[in-house]
């Protein structure tokens, strides 16, 4: 049982039993403010098209018969956008699933 004026473990209301500001925003049918995840989602697709585009010029490079160390060098770059680019978006996965509703 819970007595007025003390409040429960996870309760958001303040002593006085008010919301808070940011319930009170939620309640009047205004979404709470967008997050870095509008920057990150985006920013982690073009790292992803900048390195796959990196990686598969490498690839042209290796079939022209260059030299090894150019396109092993622009072909470990492409990739690490590619896993950079993975990364952030996971990221903003997360973010996102752990914002509240």
């Amino acid at each position: 049982m819970s007595t007025p004026g003390r409040r429960r473990a996870g309760d958001r209301r303040t002593a006085a039993g008010r919301r808070t500001a940011a319930e009170r925003r939620t309640a009047a049918g205004r979404p709470t403010p967008p997050g870095p995840e509008r920057v990150l989602a985006p920013a982690a697709l073009v790292l992803v098209g900048a390195g796959l585009t990196v990686a598969m010029d490498a690839s042209a490079r290796r079939a022209r018969a260059r030299r090894v160390l150019g396109w092993v060098l622009e072909g470990t770059v492409g990739l690490l956008l590619v896993g950079s680019g993975l990364s952030v978006f996971g990221d903003a996965v997360r973010r996102t699933a752990q914002r509240p509703a």
